[in-house]
């Protein structure tokens, strides 16, 4: 994990991209920590969240379940899962996502998360829980039905078929779909626009 301001936007940057940006326990409480420092950087209105490499996030460190040592091992990593989840939906700084490549399970949360969800030409959605044998973590079966409706979303999430940008946009998943070399140039974009308004307006509406 990499976080780094350009101009007035912060970067939080997922690097772990020989695993598709898989996240693991460690980069679950990293995020946290880069979180809070981007949430309090005076000069930085807005803050992106995206992938190294050419994927957004495959979704969590499947091979890590092998580590699990009981029932509660379980819970703790579900819990890990929903507090990083909790901790980009509630930032009072408006977050961008730009997703290439993979968006798999909890990489589904987190874009989901995000205010604002730029969606690369390349990219490729899938909730992916019940393939292996997983319930949906990370407050999808919250978040997922408020952008996309219940019945969608829980069509979706059964059946575990990917999807791609332009149905994502259809949807209600994404906000956009971007050409994906422009994916960068656009969040930065965004993220001009966003510093030129009130910040204390744009917390109170993202309270709200």
């Amino acid at each position: 994990m990499r976080l780094e301001r350009r101009d007035s936007v912060a970067w939080i940057v997922f690097e772990r991209p020989e695993a598709r940006n898989a996240m693991t326990l460690e980069m679950r409480a990293r995020l946290l920590e880069l979180l809070a420092e981007a949430e309090a950087d005076a000069d930085a209105a807005a803050i992106v969240v995206a992938g190294a490499g050419e994927h957004f996030c495959g979704g969590g460190d499947i091979a890590s379940l092998a580590e699990l040592g009981d029932a509660w091992d379980g819970r703790t990593r579900t819990a890990t899962a929903g507090a990083l989840v909790s901790g980009v939906l509630h930032a009072e700084k408006p977050t961008i996502a730009i997703a290439r490549g993979s968006v798999v399970g909890l990489g589904v949360s987190l874009f989901c998360a995000c205010d604002l969800r730029l969606a690369g030409e390349d990219a490729r959605f899938q909730a992916g829980f019940p393939g292996v044998g997983l319930i949906p973590d990370g407050g999808l079966l919250y978040l997922l039905p408020r952008l996309i409706g219940w019945g969608r979303a829980r069509d979706w999430m059964l059946l575990g078929r990917p999807i791609d940008a332009p149905a994502a946009v259809a949807w209600g998943l994404a906000s956009e779909a971007v050409a994906s070399g422009s994916l960068a140039a656009r969040a930065a974009e965004i993220g001009e626009r966003l510093a030129g308004l009130s910040a204390q307006a744009l917390a109170q509406t993202k309270a709200g």
